[in-house]
């Protein structure tokens, strides 16, 4: 992202909102966002955001911007990524059952 002059909390708010990738329920993303500010700085809360939109898993819904703040969301650790998802294991088993299969009906 190209650095961008802020003048103020209602730039900055700005600017981070139009990071965001979800847009619901400005007014309380914004009172949010003034909160956060004064636990972090403007570059964690745009890290933070940039993690979140990298690691969120496919199958769940968007945070909204109040919640992602409130929660304290840009600390937040990407989850350590499985070594198999369930559709591989699943593969993999029937595989198994089939090598199975053809070593029984060789006997």
């Amino acid at each position: 992202m190209a650095a961008m002059p802020i003048r103020s909390t209602t730039d900055a708010f700005e600017a981070w909102w139009s990071h965001y990738p979800e847009k619901i329920s400005k007014g309380a993303a914004r009172k949010a966002f003034d909160q956060a500010l004064g636990k972090t700085t403007l570059d964690a809360l745009f890290a933070g955001v940039d993690r979140y939109k990298v690691t969120k898993p496919a199958d769940r819904a968007w945070c909204h911007p109040s919640t992602w703040l409130h929660g304290e969301r840009w600390l937040d650790e990407p989850a350590a990524k499985p070594s198999r998802s369930l559709g591989e294991w699943s593969l993999d088993r029937l595989r198994e059952m089939g090598d199975e299969h053809v070593v029984e009906h060789q006997r």
